[in-house]
């Protein structure tokens, strides 16, 4: 009973551990690995197309992997279902990019939200590209990273989505 009481004691300190940062807005709630680097600058707002967008939240993995992990979010468009975002990123991926391959494709949740969430496999790098449902707002959430490095990446964003918490 005392190494099984030790034994939670241990991994209650490890998942308490204090290597996370918070980011907390009128959109979203979530934690992140505290290396990464955040940055809200909405630099898509100036092109075409992307003059909606309410907010982004743009981190950056590391400096030599050139990583990022990137949460956008806009109003949704009433004539559009989620359907939609999966049906269009595929046709750009198989017009645009002869290399890429799909690797898996999921309906799922993000915080009780609905979520379609696509992996695939571009130019040496792994991509998951999520895209949720929520007080009538789309959360498109993309992963880029090297597949050299996506064994560590993968998970912590795994793990940053677990903590999400969305925001009427």
């Amino acid at each position: 009973m005392k190494k099984l009481l030790l034994l939670f004691f241990a991994v209650t300190l490890l998942g308490c551990s204090s290597n996370t940062s918070k980011l907390d807005t009128e959109y979203i709630r979530l934690n992140y690995p505290s290396e990464w680097f955040l940055s809200t600058e909405n630099l898509l707002a100036q092109q075409p197309g992307f003059e909606n967008i309410l907010a982004t939240y743009i981190f950056d993995i590391g400096k030599k992997e050139k990583s990022q992990f990137i949460i956008n979010v806009e109003p949704n468009d009433p004539n559009a279902q989620l359907e939609d975002y999966r049906t269009l990123t595929k046709q750009l991926l198989s017009e645009n990019f002869e290399e890429a391959e799909l690797i898996t494709e999921n309906n799922t949740t993000l915080d009780g939200a609905p979520s379609i969430t696509l992996a695939h496999r571009n130019a040496g790098r792994l991509w998951l590209q999520s895209w949720t449902l929520h007080d009538n707002k789309i959360y498109t959430i993309t992963l880029a990273t090297p597949e050299e490095i996506s064994q560590t990446t993968m998970p912590q964003a795994m793990q940053i989505l677990e903590s999400t918490r969305l925001k009427p």
